[in-house]
């Protein structure tokens, strides 16, 4: 491992630190290049990064939590949350469809403006809510625009008490507030002039939002990912909607489900990726038919585009 990430550093590959856990205990950790260039600081497993797209399976399981406690149904539309919401489909596109990709909203509509009763915000859908799956940014902002309503907090509250307290990672994972200064979090960059990169511009948080606005430490994502399956977030009867692929691309609820074989063992990969200005990750369980379950998580402070391959040879 340590070859592996040595030679992907060398190559301008990967700048940002790795952890791998087993059964819950953190074996491994290896950070390279600097969280922030001009000031010389390391990367290192308690390095803070933005984690784009992981952000999903934390508002996953916030909806989760609403619907385990009865003030969330996923079979309801958004219209039952959101009665202002004037984009199309309103009446169709339900919970699950959200958490699913499969509303038909494109990507980066302007859901937030279509809540405010804006109805040229979205447009048209893409298809019929529930005929197909395509990967929705937009869903994810909605997702959390329902969140509020429901919940009666910003969505950045809701998610700490009801998901990272309980998953006992709260500080270390958290919202990451464009007007905020977020200590420990590194500087991301993208291909430019200073060592071949440059300062990537500022992320206004509302863009994101819900679908991809998250810090973490690499520690903290192994925790993570170890206590959701654990069943300390939510009961087996929600982890199994979570986890279970609808449609033939593999993704259940803010995750994806492979099936895969590793030396003659079956094993199931839960996983994503994530992107975002400067930042790039990827969060990987493989529960393997031994019984043994293990974790891989590798985040970049610079827009690689080998993140998830790493992950994956890892």
């Amino acid at each position: 491992m340590d070859s592996l990430l040595q030679s992907r550093h060398e190559e301008s590959r990967f700048h940002g630190t790795v952890a791998i856990g087993q059964d819950g205990d953190c074996l491994y950790t290896a950070g390279l290049g600097r969280a922030d260039h001009e000031l010389g600081t390391p990367n290192t497993a308690d390095t803070r990064y933005l984690i784009g797209s992981l952000t999903k399976q934390f508002t996953a399981a916030l909806v989760l939590t609403l619907v385990r406690d009865g003030a969330l149904a996923l079979d309801a539309p958004v219209s039952a949350y959101l009665p202002d919401y004037a984009g199309p489909g309103a009446d169709r596109i339900t919970t699950h469809k959200l958490l699913a990709h499969r509303s038909g909203l494109p990507s980066f509509a302007d859901v937030r403006a279509a809540s405010r009763g804006a109805r040229d915000a979205v447009g048209t859908l893409d298809f019929a809510p529930g005929t197909q799956h395509a990967y929705s940014n937009a869903g994810y902002v909605l997702l959390g625009l329902v969140v509020e309503a429901v919940t009666g907090q910003p969505y950045d509250q809701a998610l700490r008490t009801r998901v990272l307290v309980p998953a006992g990672v709260a500080g270390d994972v958290g919202y990451a507030h464009s007007d905020r200064t977020i200590e420990g979090l590194a500087t991301g960059y993208v291909p430019g002039w200073l060592w071949g990169y440059r300062r990537a511009d500022m992320v206004d948080s509302d863009g994101p939002f819900a679908a991809g606005m998250l810090y973490a430490t690499p520690r903290a994502l192994l925790k993570w990912t170890q206590e959701l399956h654990n069943g300390r977030v939510l009961p087996d009867s929600l982890l199994r909607k979570m986890t279970t692929p609808y449609s033939n691309t593999g993704y259940g609820y803010g995750l994806f489900v492979e099936e895969i074989t590793i030396r003659n063992h079956s094993a199931v990969v839960i996983h994503h990726g994530g992107g975002i200005n400067g930042f790039t990750a990827a969060l990987r369980r493989v529960q393997v038919d031994d019984g043994s379950s293990y974790t891989i998580a590798v985040l970049d402070n610079t827009q690689s585009d080998t993140t998830v391959q790493t992950a994956t040879e890892l």
